[in-house]
């Protein structure tokens, strides 16, 4: 194993650093072995089967083409669980995770909590949340049918019950449902910076769940709070994961749209990536 090791680390540094190199080791191994990492280095001196031999060099050769690991696994950790993943969504990110965290904090006491993801890709916000929030009722929009597959499946992986629509909340979907919580981790990346971005991103995570013209960058907010005005209850709060430099503009538009205590709140690294407003009185109408 230890040979094993050393060979995936080697082979992998031409496109990540030493320390992301040995995390991918340690992720092949155990996806291969069913080991925790800690069992790795206790056994570091376990013997690979022909076919385990085979099973890491195909992984390795997907990994020198920049796929992302966690395509070339099938699957993602998202806030304790694990979700499957494909090239039809997004990998799930740990700015999601603490947004996912706000949300269950502020639902934690209530009960009969009816929420909506819109966006949902690989399902991780509904599911997450359903899993440690079981009384809350969930549903969830995507535009992409294969998504809606992925996140399906992850949902009765997880035995827990969402919603899924096929929607596109571009096209001003019109329906008489409200909602206690809708929460959104849209589009938002603009069109420019994709030439400052990894390969592992650009060609593989699909663009439709990234990218939003330079000309509109709050495209799919302004879409979604429009929506949401009319279908969250008096009281109901709005949710959005935001790009690093939209956390201004994200909060002046939910004002004028006449949403209330509207807060922005910082990641992890410091940087501007949630914010959260409540439907005022009125303003649902």
């Amino acid at each position: 194993m230890r040979q094993t090791f050393i060979y995936i680390q080697n082979e992998l540094l031409d496109l990540y650093d030493a320390s992301e190199a040995r995390d991918i080791a340690f992720l092949l191994i155990e996806k291969l072995t069913g080991m925790s990492r800690s069992d790795v280095l206790v056994n570091k001196d376990t013997v690979f089967s022909v076919e385990q031999r085979k099973q890491i060099a195909t992984f390795v050769e997907k990994l020198k083409k920049a796929v992302p690991v966690q395509y070339v696994l099938g699957e993602a950790d998202f806030y304790g669980l694990r979700f499957a993943v494909n090239g039809s969504v997004l990998i799930p990110r740990p700015e999601t995770e603490e947004l996912v965290e706000w949300v269950e904090c502020e639902c934690r006491s209530r009960t009969d909590v009816r929420l909506l993801d819109i966006g949902t890709g690989s399902g991780c916000i509904p599911v997450a949340l359903k899993k440690r929030l079981p009384g809350l009722q969930a549903d969830a929009f995507d535009v992409s049918s294969e998504a809606l597959q992925v996140a399906s499946y992850n949902a009765r992986l997880h035995g827990v019950q969402v919603r899924f629509r096929q929607c596109d909340i571009l096209q001003n979907p019109v329906m008489d449902e409200k909602w206690d919580i809708i929460v959104s981790n849209p589009p938002y990346i603009p069109e420019h910076e994709k030439a400052r971005m990894a390969r592992q991103v650009l060609d593989y995570e699909p663009p439709l769940a990234l990218f939003v013209p330079d000309s509109r960058p709050l495209l799919f907010y302004e879409r979604i709070a429009t929506f949401a005005r009319q279908h969250l209850r008096v009281g109901g709060r709005i949710y959005f994961e935001i790009h690093y430099d939209a956390g201004r503009a994200v909060v002046e538009l939910l004002r004028n749209l006449r949403f209330c205590d509207v807060e922005l709140r910082r990641d992890l690294a410091g940087n501007d990536r949630m914010v959260r407003a409540v439907q005022c009185v009125g303003s649902e109408k």
